[in-house]
């Protein structure tokens, strides 16, 4: 990987300049090969996380990031290639786009190598926005599982915090969200939503652990329309299949439902969640796809 990893590099180079980095990213936002930075890293992870499941060969997507032009181009069904870099849109993808053509043989490895192997990594962790069939209400939380921290270099702000949020400020040093919220006698999810708002301030990052399959990123979508209502007052699914079909429908890929239910208190890995998606839809209530 390393010796890939350096060989697309260099030829990157050669197109767009020497401060140019790269990166090798799997379907979940795993790095498999990366020379950027950890805030460009932690950018393309969320980008690759939240649009893998969206964009088809061939697709590629456009941003900016410290004024730096950013291109994430979805090389294989597995394998998305990122280049971060201060050049024109259409050298950067011209670059990428003379990977393919480059390595096909090395790539076709990595995407093989991707789809039958787990991978533990560890993901930047976004807010995950869900409807809690609990309370009925809609909310942005973390992973209990997740670990916050104090990113380097935090730019003064001004930024209004209750007594509850500069508790959890003071507690944070290596520990899951459901530590700090045992240590500070709080409700698991009321943890993972104040959380989420810090990390939504900017005021901190998360990281959080996970074994990564290929199929976690995949969308699934409602077979019908079912209103809350409707599902709330089922008698025939459990509390898990509720929090699913609810959510069906917000574009959540397997990992993000895995995460907005761990969010909530309810301990299911991407795994349990793919094997209970994987049951609603032999039962007809949901479909692959977006």
């Amino acid at each position: 990987m390393e010796e890939l990893g350096r060989a697309m590099a260099g030829r990157v180079r050669a197109f767009v300049g020497p401060d140019a980095s790269l990166a090798l990213v799997g379907p979940l936002g795993e790095l498999l090969w990366s020379s950027m930075d950890d805030e460009e890293a932690a950018y393309i992870s969320d980008i690759v996380r939240k649009l893998s499941g969206f964009l088809s060969r061939g697709d590629y997507y456009v941003g900016s990031l410290k004024g730096k032009k950013v291109i994430v181009l979805k090389a294989t069904d597995k394998v998305c290639l990122a280049l971060v870099a201060e050049a024109k849109e259409g050298v950067m993808l011209y670059a990428l786009r003379s990977l393919l053509n480059a390595f096909p043989e090395k790539i076709a490895e990595l995407e093989s190598k991707v789809a039958e192997e787990a991978i533990r990594a560890e993901l930047e962790v976004c807010p995950v926005e869900v409807l809690d069939p609990a309370s009925g209400r809609e909310v942005k939380v973390v992973p209990a599982d997740a670990i916050p921290y104090v990113p380097e270099g935090i730019a003064p702000r001004a930024i209004k915090l209750d007594s509850r949020l500069i508790d959890i400020l003071r507690v944070v040093d290596g520990k899951t969200v459901a530590d700090i919220a045992r240590e500070l006698g709080m409700d698991v999810r009321e943890a993972c939503e104040l959380v989420a708002r810090l990390l939504e301030e900017g005021v901190l990052k998360a990281k959080v652990a996970e074994e990564l399959k290929g199929d976690y990123n995949i969308v699934f979508t409602p077979k019908a329309a079912l209103g809350d209502r409707e599902v709330l007052a089922r008698e025939d699914i459990g509390l898990f299949e509720k929090f699913i079909l609810m959510n069906i429908g917000r574009g959540l890929t397997v990992l993000e439902l895995s995460w907005g239910l761990r969010g909530l208190g309810l301990d299911l890995k991407p795994d349990d969640v793919l094997s209970l998606l994987k049951k609603m839809e032999e039962a007809g209530l949901i479909v692959r796809g977006p």
